[in-house]
Parts: C-alpha cells; sequence; structure tokens
C-alpha cells in the first residue's frame, strides 16, 4: 500500500537575476530565498564553470524589501549591471 503525498509547493519567487552576457543573456533566473551564492562551489545555487568565477565568487542577499550583491573575496570582479 502507497501513500499518495503531494509535491512540494513551488517556492515563492522573490526576485530575478537576468543573465548579462553568454549563452543564457536575457534569460531570468528566479530567486526564492534570502542568500543566493553565485560561483564554482557544490553549496552555490548558481554554478558556472567559467575561469573568471570563484568558488564562491558573490553572494545575492536579499533584506527588507531591498536586494544586494556581495563580492566574497574570490579574487574575481563581481559586477553589476557592467559595473564593478
Amino acid at each position: 500500500n502507497l501513500a499518495h503525498r503531494s509535491p512540494d509547493p513551488s517556492p515563492v519567487v522573490k526576485y530575478y537575476l537576468v543573465a548579462a552576457n553568454g549563452k543564457r543573456r536575457g534569460f531570468p533566473i528566479p530567486i526564492g530565498t534570502d542568500l543566493f551564492l553565485i560561483g564554482q562551489d557544490e553549496t552555490c545555487q548558481l554554478r558556472s564553470p567559467h575561469p573568471d568565477v570563484g568558488p564562491q565568487h558573490a553572494a545575492v542577499v536579499a533584506r527588507e524589501r531591498k536586494v544586494y550583491v556581495r563580492d566574497l573575496g574570490s579574487g574575481f570582479a563581481t559586477r553589476v549591471n557592467g559595473e564593478p
């Protein structure tokens, strides 16, 4: 006898990150957490194999209805809208 289990509801999208370059340029990436890590490390929600992306490259942080991007000191530049 197998119990029926409803699928988990989709996470609530709080904001979108839009790729500015690469093969996914213009593609909106939905973010539903207050802390979203970008880098090559397995702990990151968005991973990139690009050589200019560090293991834990940047964090996108949502606080009090504002969104911040923080460079995590990987030694590579983090840019927002083309600006360092």
